[in-house]
């Protein structure tokens, strides 16, 4: 966790961004992380160094590539499916945290969606159905993406 946080801390300059997408080996690492990983902390980081490649249109394609908008729906939708079964246990649909991510997520999506292909994948993918999930949350900022 502690070095992908530090991965994060660089990830607000350009030039150290072109250097991560250029690693294949740490791409493919950080969406399968993202998609396997339990840890709550780790999928965060990862989701925010994405969010940042995400913003370069420039790096869609590699992104495309290592297939991060389809893992991130199934993410999203991991996550809905739980908040669903705590529901069921009466418990609080959502954390903050989980607010947090859903919106680094949402974003990740929408920047990628700029691209008229992707978006249309990401509707047949079921992205309709998951930003409906997300209308649940507390906060309304979190979908204002």
């Amino acid at each position: 966790v502690a070095a992908v946080a530090q991965v994060a801390s660089l990830c607000k300059d350009v030039q150290v961004l072109e250097h991560i997408v250029e690693h294949n080996q740490l791409m493919s690492a950080f969406a399968r992380l993202l998609e396997e990983d339990s840890n709550v902390e780790m999928s965060f980081i990862i989701s925010k160094v994405l969010l940042a490649i995400s913003k370069v249109a420039d790096f869609h394609e590699i992104l495309a590539n290592h297939r991060v908008g389809a893992t991130i729906l199934r993410v999203i939708e991991l996550e809905l499916k739980r908040v669903g079964h705590r529901l069921e246990m009466k418990s609080q649909p959502f954390t903050t945290r989980q607010e947090h991510f859903f919106f680094i997520c949402l974003s990740i999506l929408a920047n990628l969606a700029d691209n008229i292909t992707t978006l249309r994948k990401m509707v047949k993918k079921g992205l309709v159905p998951i930003v409906v999930g997300c209308l649940q949350m507390k906060s309304v900022e979190s979908l204002m993406v």
